[in-house]
């Protein structure tokens, strides 16, 4: 599945590739810190990055509640030692780190019995 996303999609991949927090990023040895839902629009993506060098966690839930959009992304996100913000679009990240195949599998099997509580939460 390739982005944009709707929101029950992100949703749901986000929900499966939370796995990928502490795992390696890439090689600066900085660690996946987070994934996080995000508009799919390149304006309110930089938006988010801004507000995510502030509020860390929280931007997701501001930068969603001040969308009116239908199409979504999903961000990868560390740290690396220097405490600079890495990302990349969970597409992306998976193109460069295997396939999207064995990735999908490995951390649906490990979250599947936790993604139905995901629907009942509210991201506003």
């Amino acid at each position: 599945m390739t982005p944009p996303y709707s929101l029950e999609q992100a949703k749901y991949l986000s929900s499966i590739y939370r796995g990928l927090v502490g795992t390696r990023f890439d090689a600066d040895k900085s660690v996946v810190e987070d994934v996080l839902i995000i508009p799919f629009d390149q304006a309110s993506k930089q938006r988010f990055i801004l507000y995510y060098m502030v509020m860390s966690q929280d931007a997701q839930d501001v930068v969603l509640e001040e969308y009116k959009g239908f199409l979504f992304d999903i961000l990868v996100i560390s740290r690396n030692t220097s405490g600079d913000i890495t990302y990349k679009e969970l597409s992306a990240y998976l193109e460069a780190n295997s396939s999207s195949e064995d990735t999908l599998n490995e951390f649906s099997s490990t979250s599947s019995s936790n993604s139905h509580l995901f629907f009942t939460d509210s991201l506003s």
